[in-house]
């Protein structure tokens, strides 16, 4: 007699090895008797997740061979791209990864990444202006300055204190541009939108911060004498 994974009673039929459950029970307790066998649950194979798609799907993806090779965008029936993990033909992968902008700065037009994790106030730089204003713009965001402050700033970059254009080239240098707060209400490095005073270069804000050190140390009226002097066409000192 051949061995089987049910038994045999003494007239030779197959009998169930676990009488006392049902018959989908018994085959999954390891029963093939022809009661378990034939009350065995076909679970239904998954099928392609298009609508109106009944063909099974492939084993690794949630689409049939077909639709799989297809775009995923919606109505679209162009080929993936031939790469990689690709999920979009030639014509959807780049409108759905960018957006058309124009630059704050120089005014251009250029494609902009799609992102979730950047704000709705976020500066739109080109390329080339990005390069150069990159460091600049995130010391502003650092301060906490309003976006409506950055973008005139953008526009018009010049020295609230002696109006001359700012460089932004990258480094630190005296002409280019710092942000400017009243040390009195926050005398660390970094301001908030309501001390900010405007843009300046590297060099009027350090004439600045001595101005505001020798304030507090010699006081108002002696700084309006030290204003006559350096403004009075005497050339001789006044004693």
């Amino acid at each position: 007699m051949q061995p089987s994974l049910f038994d045999y009673d003494d007239a030779g039929d197959p009998q169930c090895q676990h009488p006392e459950v049902a018959a989908s029970t018994g085959y999954r307790y390891g029963c093939r008797c022809p009661r378990c066998r034939a009350g065995k649950v076909q679970t239904p194979s998954p099928t392609c997740e298009v609508d109106g798609c009944t063909d099974p799907r492939t084993k690794r993806r949630r689409r049939c061979p077909l639709h799989d090779a297809m775009c995923r965008r919606p109505g679209c029936t162009n080929p993936r791209r031939p790469v990689s993990a690709a999920q979009y033909c030639e014509e959807h992968t780049t409108s759905l990864r960018y957006d058309p902008a124009r630059c704050d700065h120089c005014g251009h037009e250029y494609e902009r990444r799609r992102s979730g994790s950047h704000p709705a106030d976020r500066l739109a730089l080109c390329p080339s202006c990005r390069k150069r204003w990159d460091k600049t713009t995130r010391q502003w965001r650092r301060h906490g300055v309003p976006y409506a402050m950055m973008l005139a700033w953008l526009r018009d970059p010049r020295c609230w204190i002696c109006q001359q254009p700012i460089n932004p080239r990258v480094g630190w240098g005296d002409e280019t541009g710092h942000v400017d707060h009243d040390h009195r209400c926050h005398p660390g490095d970094l301001g908030c939108p309501q001390c900010v005073r405007g843009l300046a270069h590297a060099r009027c804000n350090l004439l600045l911060g001595h101005v505001e050190a020798l304030r507090d140390r010699v006081g108002l009226e002696h700084m309006r004498r030290v204003v006559d002097a350096v403004t009075s066409e005497r050339e001789t000192p006044v004693f």
